[in-house]
């Protein structure tokens, strides 16, 4: 039997109610910028590594395998980019930077973790509805749902943000 989740802002608290629905708290809008800005930074770090690496191979390659270098260190930088945006959401349903800020993605109709390759890659690459705003469409939206604080990424993927370890579980058998 399935139970649908009740979702919470977190001025409402977010106590068990109706029957020991499971109950989810909603990430607020600095969670999830925190979470967005970890993200940058720790791909960032990961790509100046690659970055570091490959100058110091460059070295003592040569001018004449600085080409091959070079495209290794590119697929390198994209490989690290979408293990740590998509992979992670895809493995464990969450970034490293949603990790370390406490939030998780869950799937907006069970509540459930939201996870798999193919729904995160759908999640991570929508189009946006204000595409020329890059990252600011994703505040705007995440501003203007007073309800559910939800990107358009969140709506059309099904998703919602939450704070991690804020669910209530569900009473046994249910």
């Amino acid at each position: 039997m399935s139970v649908e989740p009740i979702f919470v802002l977190v001025r409402d608290g977010g106590e068990p109610v109706e029957g020991g629905r499971p109950v989810l708290v909603v990430a607020g809008v600095t969670r999830r910028v925190v979470g967005r800005v970890l993200d940058v930074v720790v791909m960032g770090a990961a790509v100046a590594l690659i970055a570091l690496v490959a100058t110091r191979v460059m070295e003592v390659a040569g001018p004449k395998g600085a080409a091959a270098v070079m495209g290794v260190m590119t697929v390198a930088d994209m490989a690290v980019v979408l293990l740590l945006r998509t992979g992670a959401l895809a493995l464990f349903g969450w970034t490293v930077g949603q990790r370390l800020a406490g939030t998780r993605v869950v799937d907006a109709g069970t509540g459930e973790p939201f996870r798999g390759w193919r729904a995160a890659a759908g999640r991570r690459y929508v189009r946006r509805s204000r595409a020329s705003l890059g990252v600011l469409d994703d505040l705007l939206s995440l501003t203007s749902d007073r309800a559910l604080r939800r990107c358009d990424h969140d709506r059309r993927a099904g998703t919602i943000v939450v704070r991690a370890g804020r669910a209530h579980p569900r009473p046994p058998g249910v």
